[in-house]
């Protein structure tokens, strides 16, 4: 009996029957990774594998979504528009996007979206979400390493090249970089397409050597290496070319290497070794020793005038060595601790300096040396090598010896003849003073003052302002300086100095220092005082005789003095000579006093009233004057001057008047 399909019992199994097919359809569907989901053609999603349900966290058990729960608004519009665009348009798309995956991360996802017809009718879509993010990654890190490949072949000075050696003999450049263009001038695609293009850009005298590294570097598999020059357009360049072979399993040789421009290295390689040997020529032509060890003590370095110093082996191994000298201290001898030399010192990290070292030779003459030493630091801070430095000083030492000797002598001249020695340094203003300061000024020399103040304040406060004043003066004009003054004696008293010296221009014409020396003057200065003194007395004395020569009042009798006058009058004369004839008239109790003019050249208003006074003086005393040897010429000058002589009795001569006062004395 035939079955009806429209019967309960067949549709019922049918139903059935579709069910286990969805879901199997759907078990199928859910063991896929991609996201797989359905919309219909109002967008809404009627289906939506596990996968899909995972990545937007929905109920696994929910078969049915009425909505798209995506996260992102801005990406859930955008994403629906796609899917509008889809529907509308009937084709199917695909395109990648960042978007983010359930645990938050940023994903890179492939959209793949088609549309589903039912009688010729869009009636939804089914779209397909893949996580690509390694593949992506993969092909960005890709896309990143050839750039950086690109990035870095293209700053290579020079070009990078792959070039193969076939089994047959052949041989081709499968890749040349653009850097042979811009480094050697030379297009890429020369080399290419032309076989023997390379071997002929090599020079002529160095091909040989370039193709025996080629054939023996493929022979052994082998790295090559290879310098030499290159000619193009008639400029030579020196490259240098580096590479490690592979052999193929073709058998082919493969070379990937790079060949560099060298030549600007080369000139400068080429200067360095004219300037190492200009170097080592200057170092040789210098009068001063330059030795160099190494941290064991072995001699790395030593210049001509070191090899003169320390022999002329001293490069060779102690062993080695027939000329040996032997280092003492200097005027000593004891022989110089090998522990204690500067280079032993300079390597364990000193800074040395030291002049009491001698070279003593066999059969030679001793040599004093002074040495510098200091060690050497390599990048890491250690110790690398020392550098010593050898002065020969043996004529500085004798020179001086010699200074010394005469410095003592020196002092010992200035000390017996009693002179103090300064050196002024004006600009640092410190003064140095020779030992003899002690035996003149009574201070230590260690005590005594270093500077201008100081000494300053040691001149007597009245004698100190000229002082200075003359220093200033000498200063300013570069000139020489003397000066006397009084200086506090270390004791406590003042002793006079006599302070001679001259300042030192510099070449601007400044005073930048000042020699000089101090005498003690103080038994001068006694010895000008008491002359002065004594010379005073005397000249007192001598004024006393002239006075009295000058004015002699000479008695004729008991009653009668004569002042005779001879010479020119002025006021102080005049004043002695009333003073002397006051006097003698009182003490001799005269009568007469008789004043001659006889051997005065010359009568003038000052002497006359002189005169007049000397008179009337006299008559107080109740003694006559009489003038005597009133010439004409004098009378006339006189009158002229309107002298009134009334009071005095005038006579031609001094016999005149003689006579009158013998004939008064008689009456």
């Amino acid at each position: 009996m035939a079955h009806d399909p429209s019967s309960p019992v067949d549709l019922a199994a049918r139903v059935a029957q579709l069910e286990q097919e969805n879901r199997i359809l759907q078990a199928m569907l859910d063991t896929v990774p991609d996201a797989i989901v359905y919309k219909n053609a109002d967008l809404t999603i009627e289906y939506a594998n596990r996968a899909f349900r995972e990545w937007f966290g929905l109920p696994l058990e929910q078969f049915r979504v009425t909505e798209d729960r995506s996260s992102d608004d801005v990406y859930a519009s955008e994403y629906q528009s796609h899917d509008r665009q889809v529907l509308r348009s009937g084709l199917g798309s695909e395109f990648e996007e960042r978007s983010n995956a359930p645990d938050g991360s940023l994903i890179t996802t492939r959209s793949i979206k088609q549309p589903v017809r039912a009688a010729n009718q869009v009636i939804g879509l089914v779209a397909v979400l893949r996580d690509v993010t390694s593949a992506a990654q993969a092909s960005r890190s890709l896309s990143e390493t050839q750039a950086r490949l690109s990035r870095i072949i293209s700053n290579v000075p020079g070009m990078v090249f792959q070039f193969v050696l076939h089994p047959d003999g052949s041989s081709e450049f499968p890749y040349v970089s653009e850097g042979i263009r811009q480094a050697f001038g030379i297009e890429p695609e020369r080399l290419t397409s032309e076989r023997d293009a390379l071997y002929n850009w090599v020079h002529p005298e160095d091909q040989p050597e370039f193709i025996r590294s080629f054939v023996e570097s493929g022979q052994l598999l082998e790295a090559w290496q290879w310098e030499g020059r290159v000619v193009h357009d008639g400029l030579v360049r020196w490259v240098r070319g580096a590479s490690r072979p592979t052999r193929t399993e073709a058998g082919d040789i493969l070379w990937d290497g790079v060949l560099m421009d060298i030549t600007a290295q080369r000139e400068n390689e080429a200067a360095l070794r004219r300037l190492q040997n200009r170097l080592q020529q200057f170092l040789d032509a210098t009068p001063v020793g330059l030795y160099v060890i190494d941290p064991v003590g072995k001699p790395y370095y030593a210049n001509a005038k070191a090899q003169e110093l320390l022999g002329q082996n001293v490069m060779l191994p102690v062993s080695e060595q027939t000329e040996t000298y032997r280092t003492y201290k200097v005027g000593s001898e004891t022989i110089y601790p090998r522990e204690e030399l500067p280079t032993q010192r300079a390597l364990r990290g000193e800074m040395v300096h030291l002049d009491d070292l001698e070279f003593r030779y066999t059969g030679k003459p001793a040599i004093s040396i002074e040495v510098f030493a200091r060690p050497i630091y390599d990048t890491n801070n250690e110790i690398e090598y020392a550098i010593a430095t050898f002065f020969d000083i043996t004529e500085r030492r004798k020179i001086a010896q010699e200074l010394l000797d005469w410095q003592q002598r020196f002092d010992l001249i200035m000390s017996t003849v009693e002179l103090v020695m300064y050196d002024y340094d004006v600009l640092n203003n410190r003064i140095e003073w020779s030992d003899s300061v002690t035996k003149i000024l009574g201070y230590p020399k260690a005590e005594f003052s270093v500077s201008v103040d100081a000494w300053a304040a040691g001149i007597h406060p009245e004698d100190a302002p000229e002082a200075l004043r003359l220093l200033e003066v000498a200063q300013n004009a570069c000139s020489s300086y003397a000066v006397e003054y009084r200086f506090l004696h270390h004791a406590g008293h003042y002793i006079w100095l006599l302070d001679r010296g001259f300042f030192i221009p510099n070449k601007e014409g400044v005073a930048v220092r000042m020699l000089g020396l101090v005498q003690d003057m103080t038994e001068r200065k006694q010895a000008e005082v008491m002359r002065d003194q004594m010379q005073g007395q005397i000249i007192e004395a001598q004024a006393a005789a002239l006075r009295e020569l000058s004015t002699p009042l000479i008695p004729i009798n008991e009653r009668t003095v004569i002042m005779p006058l001879i010479g020119s009058i002025d006021s102080a004369r005049a004043s002695q000579i009333v003073e002397s004839l006051l006097q003698g008239v009182s003490q001799m109790n005269a009568g007469v006093v008789i004043l001659d003019l006889t051997g005065v050249p010359v009568v003038d208003t000052q002497v006359a009233g002189a005169l007049l006074q000397a008179a009337r003086a006299v008559r107080l005393l109740g003694a006559e004057v009489v003038l005597t040897g009133i010439r004409p010429e004098i009378a006339q000058t006189l009158v002229s001057l309107g002298i009134n002589l009334n009071d005095v009795v005038t006579l031609s001569n001094l016999q005149s008047g003689i006579e009158r006062a013998l004939n008064r004395r008689l009456a």
